[in-house]
């Protein structure tokens, strides 16, 4: 950081000094006349020709004027570069509107085949002679303010000067700004010398529009990407705004790629880019520094910048021109009070306070340089978009460094957030695996307790049977006669069939609870999937009867014979199936409960069919109880999702049988008519996968 601090500190002497010629003492015009005798343009380079100038109120002379036997009398001398506003001719203080004539000698070391001249641009008009020799016009002069035409083309230029002497006639006309004159220095020098000068402005011009363009659209995708990032934003209208500024002054690139663009709107543009700047600053440094300025204080910079942004847009160019120090000394106030800001974040010790401070410090010698300059107090040149470079430099590294130092911070939490991922995704699967297990368990615990129920039915029969034909036997031995013993014998014989078949009922009974209970396995075994409906079926009512002794319901099998056995997780089959059931009885239950059935002839009815459609087996199981909401139907194989009561259901009993077919290679679908019933089938394929 600190290495970044020092180069962006080292930016504006190294960007003024090469910007600037090295220093020397530069002769001025005296009297309408510059000695230049001891001046080498070859060796000194150019010059300007500063100083005070022969000035001629409205009058357009050309050099034919100015014979030594006609020349005009008594001259009034004007200092260039300035304006001629509130000069004193024939003791009238004369306004930027009119026309003049100025005039310079130049005496020079020596004779010059060919020189070269470069002139930005003059309020707002001029035609230029050297020696006699027409050498550049801008825009229309004219004594008649109608017929004047402004035009702000730099001018750069080879002209021959075959003396050591030079005479330099320019005619100006103003009806456009509010000041006039030759407010621009005028250079001569080599050819050589000149081209450079031009050609280094221009690039440099170009170098900071290529990246006040750059860092605009790249900060706005910023912003368009992420929305929240409004300094961003604001940083790339800022850019923007800069960037229009930097088209329209010094080389005025705009004119140079469009010759033909209006200097009235060129002129507009120039001045609320200038004035804008400040309202945009403020509400990027507002989001950067944590709305480190007032909103009061914004809407004050807002309001006042609106109404100077309606003066410059609908008011006449002299008027709006003639008020510019007004607006120029609120625009340095704004500056002054970011700069104090800025000294404020730094006592704060905020992120990029100190780059801040010192950039805004450049950005006020610069501003207060060209305020100087434009006011004709001091004669150095328009400078503040050096100054500004920087500062947006520097804007663009303090933006960076915070966007990037929220990258860290994102991927610091991103690996946080991974473990603590990771620890509450083991959390989850535990406390997943503890449900399913209570799930199985309360399964199995409403299967116990119907099994216990009907398992007692045969136990009784029997005993009762047991007692009976113990005292069938007492009587047998009792028996005296032949046909007596044989009738005993005979409801003994019917008393222990009674008990071999409700034994076997038990037996039956006992056999499905230990297929039940046994633990969960994912061994695959040949299964006739009817035998195995039919004992689930039987296991789900005696289950629904012992929770529920008065349950009544139809039950409609309707098995295909011969089907093709399939190798299944036996458990895992049965409860799907088991589960299905429990549901369509809970159905036709609550149905015949809430009495939406009617008096008519509704009875419950579950029906269980199993049927072979190509090379897949169908268990369907349909029940005519309340049926399942369309709302609803997309969510019932989601975890957790139930609709019974709390303490009713887990919500996984769906979830689980889906996921359990879906392992079979096979998959369940639902069709439900809301009010009618619903049918749940299983589809499993003849040839399961491995």
């Amino acid at each position: 950081m600190n290495k970044f601090r020092l180069l962006f500190l080292l930016l504006p002497v190294i960007l003024f000094s090469s910007c600037n010629q090295s220093v020397r003492t530069i002769p001025l015009a005296k009297d309408g006349v510059l000695d230049l005798s001891n001046w080498d343009f070859e060796k000194n380079g150019d010059v300007k020709l500063d100083g005070s100038w022969e000035f001629y109120w409205n009058q357009l002379y050309t050099p034919q004027d100015f014979k030594p036997d006609s020349l005009p009398a008594n001259p009034v001398y004007l200092t260039v570069p300035g304006a001629w506003n509130d000069l004193a001719v024939h003791s009238e203080k004369i306004t930027g509107q009119g026309f003049a004539t100025y005039r310079l000698k130049v005496k020079l070391n020596h004779s010059y085949p060919v020189l070269a001249i470069k002139l930005l641009d003059a309020a707002s008009s001029y035609q230029l002679w050297i020696n006699h020799d027409f050498v550049a016009s801008n825009g229309t002069v004219s004594s008649i303010p109608g017929e004047i035409k402004p035009q702000m083309h730099p001018l750069a230029k080879n002209f021959n000067a075959g003396s050591d002497q030079l005479e330099i006639v320019v005619q100006v006309a103003n009806n456009f700004h509010h000041k006039g004159g030759l407010w621009e220095s005028i250079r001569i020098g080599t050819p050589e010398h000149i081209t450079q000068v031009r050609e280094e402005n221009l690039i440099f011009a170009m170098f900071l529009a290529g990246t006040l363009f750059i860092l605009f659209i790249y900060h706005l995708w910023i912003f368009l990407l992420r929305r929240t990032e409004k300094a961003a934003f604001w940083f790339a209208i800022l850019c923007f705004d800069i960037l229009m500024r930097t088209f329209l002054i010094n080389e005025r690139l705009i004119y140079y790629f469009f010759p033909g663009f209006s200097i009235n709107i060129g002129y507009r543009i120039e001045y609320l880019s200038m004035f804008t700047s400040g309202l945009f600053f403020s509400l990027y440094l507002y989001h950067v520094f944590s709305h480190s300025i007032s909103k009061t204080a914004l809407q004050i910079i807002g309001s006042i910048t609106c109404i100077v942004s309606i003066i410059i847009l609908f008011t006449p160019t002299p008027f709006y021109t003639s008020i510019v120090i007004g607006f120029q000394a609120f625009l340095y106030s704004e500056f002054i009070y970011f700069f104090i800001l800025s000294i404020r974040q730094v006592i704060k010790k905020q992120q990029g306070a100190v780059l801040l401070l010192f950039s805004w410090l450049a950005a006020l010698i610069f501003g207060l340089n060209d305020i100087l300059y434009l006011n004709f107090v001091i004669n150095t040149g328009i400078i503040g978009h050096y100054g500004f470079f920087i500062f947006i430099l520097t804007q663009a590294y303090i933006l960076s460094y915070k966007i990037s130092d929220a990258f860290h911070t994102i991927e610091d939490l991103s690996v946080n957030l991974e473990h603590k991922v990771e620890d509450r995704t083991r959390e989850l699967k535990e406390t997943q695996s503890q449900l399913v297990r209570q799930e199985k368990l309360a399964a199995l615990g409403q299967m116990t307790a119907g099994i216990a129920h009907e398992i007692k039915n045969p136990l009784n029969f029997v005993n009762n049977f047991s007692e009976v034909s113990s005292e069938l036997v007492d009587e047998l031995m009792l028996a005296k006669d032949e046909s007596e013993r044989k009738e005993i014998a005979g409801d003994l014989k019917r008393n222990l069939s009674k008990i071999t078949e409700h034994g076997k009922r038990a037996d039956s009974i006992v056999k499905g609870m230990l297929m039940h209970s046994r633990s969960s396995g994912s061994e695959k075994i040949q299964t006739d999937i009817n035998e195995l409906s039919t004992e689930t079926m039987t296991l789900a009512l005696h289950s629904m009867r012992a929770t529920i002794p008065d349950f009544e319901c139809e039950i409609v099998k309707s098995l295909t014979a011969g089907l093709p056995g399939l190798e299944v997780v036996e458990q895992d089959l049965s409860r799907v199936i088991l589960n299905l059931l429990n549901n369509a009885f809970y159905s036709v239950r609550e149905k015949d409960k809430s009495g939406s059935a009617g008096r008519g002839h509704w009875k419950p009815m579950v029906s269980l069919t199993t049927k072979l459609s190509g090379q897949q087996i169908i268990i369907s199981i349909r029940d005519n109880g309340n049926g399942i909401p369309e709302a609803i139907k997309e969510k019932i194989f989601h975890p957790f999702f139930t609709t019974k009561p709390a303490g009713q259901g887990t919500g996984l009993g769906l979830s689980l049988s889906y996921d359990i077919v879906k392992a079979h290679g096979g998959e369940i679908k639902v069709e439900s008519t809301a009010g009618e019933g619903t049918e749940f089938m299983i589809v499993l394929p003849v040839c399961l996968p491995a």
